[in-house]
C-alpha cells in the first residue's frame, strides 16, 4: 500500500483547480490544492468575477485541507433587487469524502468581498469538521451514543 504523504508547504498554497480536470475523478484519489476540482457558478448581473483571483483565494485559504477535499463549488448571485443597495450572495459548497458536504453563505457589497468573507468562514467550519472527525477516531466517540464507553482491561 502506497504510503500518504502531506503535501509540502509550497502545494498547500497553491491555487485550487487549476489542474482538476486532467484525470478522472477515481484514478485522482486524495489530491493537492491544485488538482482538487473547483466549479464557479457566476449570476451576478453587472460584475464578473475573476477566476484567477478566486482560485489564488480558494488555495490560500482552503490548499492546507485539500487532501480532505472532493470538490469544490462557488456559487455567486445578485440578491439585491432594482431599488436596493447592491447586495452579493456568495456560497461556498465543500464536498467531503465520506460526509455530508458543508456549505457557508456570505453577503458583501461587491462579489470579491462575499467571497472573501464566505471563505473565511468555510475554512474555520472545515478546520472543527476535521478535527472532530480526528477526535472521534482517536477517543472512540460514537454519534449516537453520546460518551464511548470506556472498558478497562
Amino acid at each position: 500500500m502506497a504510503r500518504r504523504t502531506s503535501p509540502t508547504k509550497d502545494e498547500r498554497r497553491t491555487p485550487m483547480g487549476i489542474a482538476a480536470h486532467d484525470s478522472e475523478r477515481r484514478s485522482r484519489g486524495r489530491t493537492t490544492s491544485s488538482r482538487t476540482p473547483l466549479f464557479v457558478r457566476n449570476a451576478t448581473a453587472d460584475e464578473e468575477l475573476d477566476r484567477e483571483w478566486l482560485q489564488q483565494r480558494m488555495g490560500f485559504r482552503l490548499g492546507k485541507f485539500a487532501t480532505g477535499i472532493d470538490r469544490a463549488d462557488v456559487t455567486v448571485r445578485d440578491e439585491g433587487g432594482p431599488k436596493g443597495a447592491p447586495t452579493i450572495r456568495a456560497t461556498v459548497r465543500l464536498q467531503l469524502p465520506n460526509q455530508e458536504p458543508i456549505a457557508v453563505t456570505a453577503y458583501g457589497a461587491t462579489a470579491r468581498i462575499a467571497v472573501a468573507a464566505a471563505l473565511q468562514s468555510c475554512e474555520r467550519t472545515l478546520r472543527r469538521t476535521l478535527e472532530r472527525r480526528v477526535t472521534k477516531r482517536k477517543t472512540g466517540y460514537r454519534s449516537r451514543g453520546g460518551v464511548a464507553s470506556l472498558t478497562s482491561a
